[in-house]
């Protein structure tokens, strides 16, 4: 008797997005998870989880494994050993190489290339959350491959979604514990997400409010960049069922990252209205498209005159209608479930 297909999803952190795609491979598939966090924690577990990945990969037709980092080095050789087909989604730490702010697997961990660069080859199908990550991948590891596709990460356009009225209010999420830490000589995590620049930004607005959601006090701030702006108001870690609430509410959303692989939250902020403001690099300009505002030079003054722009420029429903037609939950679902199936054969 026919049986549906098994897939073994395998990550490290239970992120939304690791969620997200929880719920939509197990519409069509019979699913097991294995998250390797608990290893992280205390190197006592690995047995354990060897054991556990092991069996879950005999009773498997193909593991899916999110980001390329030593987890997937582990679990593409099981799929090999053991004859079962493997898919790997590279989120954009793993390719990254930015030594001036100290991110990317490449930089914190250099011995971490030859695991990675084995994973890239070695995965039977290689997914990547934005086009740019294949260039990255060539250039930092010398990685260029067929069987390797660009499917976004989904938004959802019921959760996420414009409600009331709005105010002249600049937002932006970032958390520093999900970036490596100031090392000697080199920058501090604010850069990465750009929140030295939202900070400095508000600093010449300041008829203007603007919000900070993240592990980011008015103190931290104060240390690093002397006093805080007045108009700079934080709020504190927010559960991300929460979030919508201050999408909703804000009229501008800023993503002045450095590096980013396609950014949730201004996915998120568009889907709800905000217009996007955000710097030009890897998936923000992608995200944004003609919807928003970049900002072509990384200045205070440069990035001010994109959020005047934006808070002069109406609605966000065209940001909102850019997520729908392009990174939507049925975009993603149908576009993972077509690999899948071409790779291990549609269940019946």
């Amino acid at each position: 008797m026919n049986r549906r297909r098994r897939i073994l999803l395998t990550y490290i952190h239970d992120s939304p997005f690791i969620k997200t795609d929880l719920h939509l491979l197990e519409k069509h598939y019979d699913l097991r998870t294995i998250s390797f966090g608990a290893f992280r924690n205390d190197k006592r577990n690995l047995p354990r989880s060897i054991w556990e990945l092991m069996t879950g990969i005999i009773w498997c037709d193909a593991t899916f494994t999110w980001f390329a980092d030593y987890h997937a080095f582990i679990v593409v050789q099981l799929s090999r050993l053991l004859n079962k087909k493997s898919i790997v989604m590279v989120g954009g730490h793993e390719v990254a190489k930015l030594p001036e702010i100290s991110y990317g697997r490449l930089v914190l961990n250099p011995g971490m290339g030859a695991l990675i660069r084995y994973v890239l080859k070695k995965a039977d199908r290689l997914l990547l959350v934005g086009d740019s990550l294949r260039e990255e991948a060539k250039v930092n590891l010398g990685i260029e491959r067929e069987h390797s596709y660009v499917v976004p990460t989904g938004h959802d356009q019921s959760k996420f979604e414009p409600l009331g009225d709005r105010s002249n209010r600049i937002l932006t999420v970032g958390y520093l514990d999900q970036m490596p830490r100031r090392k000697k000589g080199g920058f501090d995590p604010f850069k990465r997400k750009g929140l030295d620049l939202f900070i400095e930004t508000a600093r010449i607005m300041p008829d203007i409010e603007f919000l900070l959601i993240g592990d980011v006090s008015e103190k931290l701030v104060r240390d690093r960049f002397g006093q805080s702006p007045s108009n700079l108001k934080f709020v504190g870690p927010v559960p991300h069922d929460r979030l919508v609430k201050y999408y909703q509410e804000s009229k501008v959303y800023c993503q002045f990252s450095i590096h980013e692989g396609l950014p949730t939250a201004l996915c998120e902020a568009m889907l709800c209205g905000c217009i996007p403001v955000g710097t030009k690099i890897t998936g923000i300009a992608t995200a944004i498209g003609d919807t928003g505002f970049i900002v072509d030079e990384r200045t205070p003054e440069k990035a001010a005159e994109a959020i005047r722009k934006a808070l002069m420029s109406g609605s966000g429903e065209k940001a909102r209608q850019r997520i729908i037609g392009n990174f939507s939950l049925e975009i993603r679902e149908r576009n993972l479930v077509r690999i899948i199936d071409e790779l291990i054969g549609a269940g019946k």
